[in-house]
């Protein structure tokens, strides 16, 4: 991922950040799959044990793969590590910090290989660092492999995303991005550079598009209030998600990271050699810069774009105001759209999907793969005025942890386990199956060594660790999911309605790496539905009413508006019925070693 650092100004510090006290804890893991004898070694026992569950892993352990063996290990709340046959990795810190929303991951390979998938973390900054012979690399949000021989010679090939490398001989990091691959030799300052080949032959599974990333702080000025700046950033922030492809990282989630890695004070400098220590820190590649002056009567807002890595401006402009200050929000849109005139040159490095008459690939992958989801409480239920009544009252719900499909099951794996198609339209096998009553969807998930979704679980799994109306925000557009986007929801603009099903993965996942929960196909769940059901219900485990007419349905579909997508939002269907917009996915219950 190409990230962008969005900093305006420098009055934000000036009564200094707080920063909450409680300490990180050891990061939870989960092995998903194991093969061969592992051994792990201990720091603070001095001794080597077989490595059989995650109570072994922990900061100080050494794990050590023979030929023919292989892990894969999931760390909340969704970090996928996958290591193969000779391979000799150290931990050193696997720490989360809740009340500060960063993720610290620090390890060292000696020789081996690894496959790391780590998407956006929901809430949550990621700092994953890994130590070879020849380099140090830095991750924030990427999917890569990375292979260290017995001379110590480390091949970084980066699938989604973008990656920091530093030589051990250089003072220099060289960023690779998407579809590239780098080689850095023990005593060599310099990395080779190409495109890469197969970096997803550890896993078939690769994240569907890429996007930069900015983040926010506050104006510098001399001339106005702290709440009037504090506004005006806002402003621009909420201008540049809505007119660019960007995902907007704001000021809290800047301040938590430039903190996990002791760079507090930066905050309050914006020379350029400030500007360079942020983007080495941070793991930022561009920033955007701003200043707030009073000229006589006038207001004039100055904003640049800087390529940190290239110490090259990139684009500038201004807006000015007379008088009014506060006329200078109506300004903003018109200082972005003369910004983002460069969005091409920061995104150049996503693909989209190979356009069809409906605008979304055909060919998108869709092999089974199930996610595990770790143990934990939420709030459920509608947290703003859009709910509807049978969504309150909010609840505190904990529940056990469970493996949740990727994807909704399609036409093609449907017919294969079941043996017939219900979809009266053939073709897309890659598509969502439809017109399934409840019980055929069960019969399926049963026969597959799953069940339904509790109603608790879906919503937990489609929120991925959000408090907004969906796990994108406060809106959702014709570019995050399938639906009848003429009819949006929170604001955003009107869009594409296509009409029709898509294939499963055509979108960008959650922040729990799951395609389509929102759109595409509605989704049946295990729960009988009741309007007052939320007053009643249990917070451990809940699972619905004992009876009823109804079942529940979530998610909505590609012909259902903004407003049916939310994370909250409750539908309940006759289970007999076979409707175009329903489908599903399966859970299965943690039954291996944790």
């Amino acid at each position: 991922m190409r990230r962008i650092w969005f900093g305006i100004g420098g009055c934000l510090l000036c009564a200094g950040i707080v920063f909450a006290s409680e300490q990180p804890e050891l990061l939870r893991c989960k092995i998903i799959e194991r093969k061969g004898e592992i051994t792990a070694w201990s720091k603070t026992t001095s001794r080597k044990d077989v490595f059989k569950d995650t109570s072994k892993l922990n900061s100080g352990t050494t794990l050590l793969l023979p030929s023919g063996a292989s892990l894969q290990l999931t760390f909340e709340p969704l970090i996928e590590l996958i290591l193969r046959q000779s391979t000799t990795i150290s931990f050193d810190n696997l720490l989360i910090d809740r009340a500060g929303g960063v993720i610290r991951m620090k390890c060292a390979m000696e020789k081996g290989s690894l496959y790391l998938k780590a998407p956006p973390q929901a809430g949550f900054v990621l700092l994953f660092t890994l130590q070879s012979p020849a380099a140090v690399i830095d991750v924030a949000a990427a999917e890569l492999s990375i292979q260290v021989d017995d001379a110590g010679t480390t091949t970084v090939e980066v699938v989604h995303g973008s990656v920091k490398i530093l030589p051990r001989e250089s003072t220099l990091k060289t960023v690779l991005n998407k579809g590239s691959r780098g080689v850095v030799h023990p005593g060599k300052p310099q990395v080779a550079l190409s495109a890469a080949g197969d970096a997803r032959s550890m896993t078939k599974q690769a994240f569907q598009g890429d996007q930069p990333s900015i983040a926010i702080l506050s104006v510098k000025s001399r001339d106005a209030s702290r709440d009037d700046l504090e506004h005006i950033s806002n402003s621009v922030a909420r201008e540049f998600s809505q007119t660019t492809r960007a995902k907007v990282l704001f000021l809290d989630e800047v301040k938590k990271l430039l903190h996990a890695e002791g760079g507090d004070r930066l905050l309050e400098c914006f020379t350029d050699s400030c500007i360079s220590r942020i983007g080495s820190k941070a793991g930022v590649d561009v920033v955007i810069v701003g200043d707030l002056g009073l000229l006589g009567s006038t207001h004039i807002l100055d904003l640049k774009m800087v390529d940190v890595l290239r110490d090259k401006i990139l684009s500038r402009t201004s807006v000015s105001v007379k008088e009014d200050l506060g006329k200078i929000l109506d300004e903003i849109p018109k200082a972005i759209g003369k910004l983002v005139e460069v969005d091409t040159v920061l995104t150049s490095v996503v693909k989209k999907p190979v356009a069809t008459e409906t605008g979304i690939s055909e060919s998108a992958g869709y092999k089974e793969k199930i996610v595990w989801v770790f143990p934990g409480t939420f709030v459920m239920g509608s947290q703003f005025n859009s709910g509807e009544v049978d969504e309150l009252p909010t609840h505190k719900v904990k529940l056990d942890g469970f493996y949740i499909d990727r994807f909704e099951v399609t036409r093609e794996e449907f017919e294969k386990i079941m043996g017939y198609n219900p979809v009266p339209s053939k073709g897309c096998g890659a598509c969502p199956v439809t017109n399934v009553t409840w019980q055929e969807a069960a019969d399926y998930c049963k026969k597959v060594g799953k069940r339904l979704p509790t109603e608790a679980e879906w919503e937990y799994a489609c929120r991925a660790g959000t408090r907004t109306p969906f796990s994108t925000g406060v809106t959702i557009t014709d570019g995050q999911a399938d639906f009848d986007a003429q009819k949006p929801f929170g604001g955003s603009r009107p869009g594409v309605f296509r009409g029709k099903v898509v294939p499963v993965g055509s979108f960008e996942v959650n922040g729990w790496n799951l395609h389509d929960m929102h759109g595409n196909v509605a989704e049946w769940c295990s729960d009988w539905y009741d309007v007052a059901y939320y007053g009643n219900a249990s917070e451990k485990n809940p699972r619905g009413p004992a009876k009823g007419k109804l079942k529940v349905v979530r998610g909505g579909g590609w012909n259902n508006d903004g407003n049916s997508l939310r994370s909250a939002n409750r539908t309940a269907y006759n289970p007999e019925l076979r409707l175009g917009n329903i489908g599903f996915r399966c859970v299965k219950d943690d039954t291996a070693e944790k």
